[in-house]
């Protein structure tokens, strides 16, 4: 499935226009929000293939879940350590998406190795990607950032513990996907008064044109229209943190959709950007494995 990261801009066209995310950003959107997982005490993660024991300086990382025995292509998958090749490990009507990982890096180190920004940035992406990938070919129910596992044995117990509600979640998850809608505010490229004699004074005249457009702000009655509109098209919705460490950010929320019936949806959004072209700026992102629903 061909990414489609966009965003949709208001600041100078009625029809919001789209461009393509960092994906250092992009991971880095996404991990922060994860807590550091508790992981059980190191034991023997037990064998990968029938008869062979893996390593005991080895754990399991996990990717996602989906439903029966789908033979997927991993090939692209890069996996949390860009080593270990990703593959499955069938647990009842499950296959879990896998990887081996370095114990003392991802079960004793974790924490530490988060503090490292360069670290969890290439780490983040490579989740991210192996995530994607594997979404783009079945309807998976993706774990999030750092789910590590001992062993077959402590991630077949989870798994089992969790099975109905696995299931529900991939019943409602299939054919479907995330994408995301934030609402800025859009200061406006006025031109300052040429009046100003000096750098302080021009950056004084600057910061009150700043502060008088974000003053507008945004009516209640017109961001829950915008909302009604919107979840009109959706099949779900949740609300994301707020201010999410963007700049201007005022409001934003992941919205699931169907596949394929964006149309509707795409509408409603080139319809506020155009009634809202002079206050703020309309960006939406996607389609993305859907983490915010599981």
């Amino acid at each position: 499935m061909k990414k489609a990261k966009t965003k949709s801009r208001s600041k100078t066209k009625s029809k919001p226009r789209r461009q393509s995310r960092p994906a250092k950003a992009k991971a880095k959107a996404k991990v922060e929000a994860q807590p550091v997982p508790k992981v059980e005490e190191a034991r023997s993660p037990g064998s990968m293939t029938a008869g062979k024991k893996a390593e005991s300086s080895s754990a399991l990382y996990l990717y996602g879940i989906t439903r029966g025995s789908a033979q997927l292509d991993t090939s692209a998958c890069p996996g949390i350590d860009g080593g270990f090749k990703v593959r499955s490990y069938k647990v009842d009507e499950f296959s879990c998406w896998i990887s081996e990982v370095d114990r003392q890096q991802f079960v004793t180190n974790l924490e530490r190795e988060m503090e490292n920004l360069e670290w969890l940035a290439t780490a983040g992406i490579r989740h991210q990607t192996t995530v994607e990938k594997l979404a783009a070919q079945t309807t998976i129910v993706p774990a999030r950032f750092g789910a590590v596992f001992s062993g077959v044995d402590s991630m077949r117990q989870d798994i089992q513990a969790r099975a109905s509600q696995l299931n529900r979640t991939l019943k409602r998850l299939t054919g479907a996907e995330e994408w995301g809608v934030k609402v800025f505010f859009a200061p406006q490229n006025e031109s300052l008064a040429t009046s100003a004699t000096s750098g302080r004074e021009y950056l004084a005249q600057k910061a009150k044109s700043l502060n008088a457009t974000r003053s507008r702000g945004l009516p209640t009655e017109e961001l829950n229209e915008f909302l009604s509109e919107l979840q009109k098209k959706s099949l779900a919705w949740v609300p994301g943190k707020s201010g999410a460490g963007q700049p201007n950010l005022v409001w934003n929320a992941a919205f699931l959709l169907k596949k394929g019936e964006r149309a509707g949806f795409d509408a409603t959004l080139r319809n506020f950007a155009g009634r809202w072209q002079r206050t703020h700026q309309i960006e939406c992102t996607g389609p993305w494995p859907p983490y915010s629903f599981v």
